[in-house]
């Protein structure tokens, strides 16, 4: 069972199709206008609330949202589907280049032309999305997103719910700190506190400005 319809549940899908052996039984999303559509054939069935009763048709299930800035709405889900005793499915996209000596958690979803190298540890519900490069030894914590084509140097740490923006370039051995947010395209040089956010290059703290 896909949780959570959307862009990013296409992806998701489209992954889950490629790499074979899996069979989808539904998706389930709470937005009503949604329900009875298709995706690639995979029918939205109805709301969260839909589960309970599926429990025995289905024995895993993966997190069909993204996160942008804001990963809770990703673990609500993630720790929705575990509290219905499902096993979260792991999605590696046939076409990403993992190191057998690189460690992969549960629920982690892995997208086309990304490279997770040797001694690289991923986390729980983490999303390494296409074409992002994760170097050797660096340890990403649950509920990450490292978006598109984001390019992670050596012994790089990721704390739990961080979002590494399309295009962004961390340092190696920087820590980028919890539900911190790297912008697109930023280059950080500095380790980030948790919850900041920063931008530009170098990375600087970004300051909202009064209009």
């Amino acid at each position: 069972m896909i949780l959570g319809g959307g862009g990013h549940a296409k992806v998701l899908l489209d992954s889950i199709l490629q790499m074979g052996g899996v069979t989808v039984h539904g998706i389930l999303d709470n937005n009503r206008a949604l329900w009875g559509q298709e995706v690639f054939g995979v029918k939205i069935l109805g709301g969260d609330e839909e589960l309970a009763d599926l429990l025995e048709t289905v024995d895993c299930f993966a997190v069909g949202i993204g996160s942008v800035g804001n990963h809770y709405p990703r673990q609500r889900l993630f720790e929705f589907g575990c509290a219905h005793q499902l096993e979260p499915l792991s999605v590696v996209h046939p076409r990403s280049i993992i190191s057998p000596q690189a460690e992969i958690a549960q629920g982690a979803q892995i997208f086309p032309g990304s490279i997770i190298n040797a001694g690289a540890a991923i986390g729980k519900n983490t999303i390494i999305n296409t074409g992002a490069i994760v170097e050797h030894d660096c340890l990403i914590a649950a509920h990450v997103h490292i978006a598109t084509g984001a390019r992670l140097a050596g012994a790089v740490s990721v704390g739990l719910g961080a979002h590494i923006g399309i295009g962004a370039a961390i340092r190696q051995g920087i820590t980028i700190g919890e539900s911190a947010i790297i912008g697109a395209g930023a280059v950080v040089v500095k380790d980030v506190p948790p919850g900041q956010v920063v931008i530009g290059v170098p990375a600087r703290p970004f300051v909202k400005t009064s209009p």
